[in-house]
């Protein structure tokens, strides 16, 4: 999975302390978009909220600009499509897009290589920090992309099925998988699941009281988690590597 960090007035985005704000005149306003630096200092995250912001905070806050973020988005997003066929690219969000670089190696080498080539692209023609996460399929790539390739040069990780154990299930705080919520998180702590470990290896009849049928197909018999969100809207994408 690939995501933009963007930043504004033509600010290194690795190096500043700022933050995209809905509306900062109020304090319900909400967080667009952080810089690492943001997050790793004080924890800010999509969502935030303004009230939640310190004043000995030194995060300069700004206003979003719509319309010069979707030019940059189709600019990057015309690279992206460079390295795959329009069927295997899915614009995922505004910022965040999957593709499937499967039948791409002979022309641009290893997973890694194509995401350092995309890294390096877009760096070149847009000023622009890509961050890449690199799974056997989308879910892995997504949690690859939030749990680890964000925080640290060089912005790149790779999440496998046979390093799960020490990827997926060290993620401590529920709200940092990808689709659980707040609301979720507390419906597990309630039952006893306080990370993705002990939700991968939960007992399933416990899991089928709490959320009823439809969470059975969600984990597989070795407790790994297999969220298959992708099955109605990504069925064109294939389970191979991709890059998030």
């Amino acid at each position: 999975m690939l995501q933009p960090k963007l930043s504004d007035g033509g600010e290194y985005p690795l190096a500043a302390k700022i933050a995209v704000m809905s509306n900062e005149e109020s304090q319900g306003g909400l967080i667009l978009a952080a810089s690492p630096s943001t997050k790793k200092s004080y924890g800010v995250k999509l969502g935030t909220r303004r009230y939640e912001i310190q004043d000995q905070m030194d995060i300069e806050m700004v206003e979003p600009r719509m319309a010069d973020y979707i030019k940059k988005n189709e600019i990057i997003n015309k690279i992206y499509r460079q390295f795959t066929d329009d069927q295997h690219w899915y614009p995922y969000s505004i910022d965040e897009s999957f593709i499937d670089v499967t039948h791409s190696h002979e022309l641009f080498g290893s997973n890694e290589e194509i995401a350092e080539k995309i890294q390096n692209e877009v760096f070149a023609k847009t000023g622009i920090i890509t961050t890449v996460g690199i799974g056997e399929n989308p879910l892995l790539a997504k949690l690859a992309l939030d749990n680890e390739a964000k925080y640290e040069s060089p912005f790149r990780a790779k999440w496998t099925y046979d390093r799960v154990p020490e990827t997926l299930w060290n993620i401590k705080d529920l709200t940092s998988f990808w689709s659980i919520g707040a609301k979720t998180a507390l419906k597990l702590n309630n039952i006893g699941i306080f990370t993705i470990k002990e939700l991968a290896h939960a007992d399933r009849r416990k899991l089928h009281d709490c959320f009823g049928s439809w969470v059975t197909p969600y984990i597989s018999m070795h407790g790994v988690l297999i969220i298959q969100i992708w099955k109605s809207t990504m069925s064109h994408v294939k389970t191979s590597p991709h890059i998030s």
